[in-house]
């Protein structure tokens, strides 16, 4: 079954300030220009309210080490080990005993805390009869490798300053720690982000090239892929890179992190494009622009110099605020469950209007409500609008995906199971789904997992989103490596080029610090010059026309 609307999608975002006057005097313009880049270059106001906190209950240090497992590690040395059946697999371990005149290094702790871990692993597998996935379990290198493993100080720990925790690389294998107050702990089992390895970071997206689906104007003008960054035979990952200014913008692979994750510090965006660029560049991600980091796939802007992140922090502070018509506008495309028709009435009347859909967010519970508590101020309110509904080339409304009977040449079943898998004869009517519809939408505040709530709170989880009732959509790569996916993807992302202007400040010096000298003359200033990043009229506009999904709702049109 095969919906179809021809009503046009409306389509918003920021559009750059142009001056309502041409004529006006250059000494006004510039001056001007002086005070915003004053403006620019001092330090973003804190958004958040970092209060340390002294109420930390001070640990037991002889809770931690109760039942702790034993393996001798040298002459009257031993190391002891707990954590090896916690279900997070995290690994404690230290050395006591007659240490000081033996060289006890982290790599020869962390080998007989890996054997003793595969030792319980190996029990537990055996007795639940558990598929081990490979790779899943990294030798003592590996652990190294990924930055799993971490060195603590245990009397801040124990009283809850943590403070001293370094990450150890493979450069720390040979590292003799003072074992009298240092601790390591150790993800034996971490979270492993298979899909990065199948890009190659260093080159650009076929996209760029071949079929048209990414979309990049910079000023109106599509630049060109380097010949240098022309893909092989894995498919790249950069939709646009300056060096220069300091930026760069990536298609995003899911289910895969932006910045580095506690127990694994190589299979994230930053470290991987950092490796790829042989460390030659700072690489970070702007504020408040990672939100939906983890599951979402697509567009990811990537700051390769501290000003460019400056610029950016900025940015979006005055877009959040409303006063800035240069702030940064991201739109997200996603699959969503309709498990009622009748609400895709009022989804497409929202379009329509452009209706701004509120609710309320608390972020002690991490919960989503339609109405605000009354006499609660921990509610805050959090803001998007839907764009667009339906597919815009193909006019496809929504696709049938519950059908009563099991027909593999019925395009409705094939969907569902493309989508969710073959582990269910009837993957959509388990979740009591009767549709699926790819909308757009485009969040007006930024807070995590904003758009997921959001659209569950309508009663349209997305699909994949198995928290929320969109079930699990998994898939695997070539070396049989499985993960999961969400219909979630960054598809539009725009905001102003940048552009260098001089800041002069002026500062008395500190020979002439009073009022005035004894000889009457007025105070000495020196002048500084530094240069900032301010908003140029260059508009910088990136597109990702197709999706994961794209080919399964096309095929299901064609009846394939």
């Amino acid at each position: 079954m095969i919906l179809k609307t021809q009503t046009s999608a409306s389509s918003t975002g920021s559009a750059a300030g142009s001056s309502d006057n041409e004529n006006v005097a250059t000494n006004n313009s510039n001056a001007a220009k002086q005070q915003e880049a004053e403006s620019w270059s001092s330090v973003p106001p804190k958004t958040k309210n970092n209060k340390k906190n002294n109420n930390k209950k001070t640990k037991n240090k002889k809770d931690l080490w109760k039942d702790a497992l034993i393996k001798e590690v040298g002459t009257n040395c031993r190391a002891e080990m707990c954590g090896l059946n916690s279900k997070d697999h995290t690994v404690y371990a230290r050395v006591v005993g007659d240490f000081e005149n033996q060289s006890i290094s982290v790599g020869k702790v962390l080998q007989v805390m890996v054997d003793e871990e595969w030792d319980q692993l190996i029990h537990q597998i055996l007795e639940r009869k558990q598929t081990v996935e490979k790779d899943a379990y990294p030798s003592a290198t590996g652990l190294l490798e990924l930055g799993a493993v971490w060195l603590l100080n245990e009397t801040l720990y124990m009283s809850g300053g943590g403070a001293a925790a370094q990450r150890l690389s493979t450069k720390s294998a040979d590292l003799v720690p003072d074992w009298k107050d240092f601790t390591l702990r150790v993800h034996a089992v971490p979270q492993r982000y298979f899909v990065a390895h199948e890009y190659d970071w260093t080159k650009y997206c076929r996209g760029r090239l071949i079929g048209g689906t990414i979309a990049v104007s910079i000023d109106g003008v599509s630049p060109p892929v380097p010949f240098s960054g022309m893909p092989d035979s894995k498919d790249g990952v950069i939709v646009y890179d300056d060096p220069k200014l300091g930026f760069a913008v990536l298609c995003k692979p899911a289910p895969m992190p932006g910045h580095a994750t506690l127990d694994n510090h190589a299979e994230d965006c930053c470290s991987m494009f950092q490796k790829a660029l042989e460390n030659t560049r700072h690489i970070s991600l702007p504020p408040r622009l990672d939100g939906e980091y983890l599951d979402t796939h697509g567009l990811l802007l990537v700051s390769t110099q501290k000003q460019f992140l400056h610029y950016m922090e900025h940015t979006h502070l005055d877009s959040l605020a409303g006063y800035s018509k240069t702030g940064v506008v991201k739109k997200y495309r996603a699959l969503v469950c309709v498990k009622d028709p009748d609400k895709m009435d009022l989804l497409e009347s929202y379009v329509q209007k452009g209706t701004i859909i509120t609710h309320y967010y608390n972020h002690h519970s991490k919960q989503y409500k339609k109405q605000k508590p009354k006499n609660d101020n921990k509610w805050h309110a959090v803001k998007m609008r839907v764009t667009a509904m339906g597919c815009e080339t193909s006019g496809l409304r929504a696709a049938c995906v519950a059908t009563p009977y099991k027909d593999e040449a019925n395009p409705d079943h094939t969907l569902a199971r493309r989508l969710w898998g073959i582990a269910s004869e009837t993957p959509a009517q388990d979740l009591g789904v009767k549709y699926v519809m790819q909308i757009e939408v485009e969040p007006l505040t930024g807070r995590l997992h904003q758009i997921r709530c959001q659209l569950a709170e309508m009663g349209f989880p997305i699909v994949g989103d198995a928290i929320r009732g969109g079930g699990v959509c998994e898939t695997a790569d070539h070396q049989a490596h499985k993960w999961t996916r969400m219909a979630l993807q960054c598809c539009e992302l725009q905001f102003h080029e940048p552009e260098r202007f001089e800041v002069k400040s002026r500062s008395t010096s500190s020979s002439s610090s009073s009022s005035s000298s004894t000889d009457g003359s007025d105070n000495k200033k020196a002048t500084t010059k530094s240069k900032s990043y301010v908003p140029s009229k260059k508009k910088c506009s990136f597109q990702l026309l197709d999706a994961w999904w794209s080919e399964m709702l096309y095929n299901y049109e064609q009846g394939i």
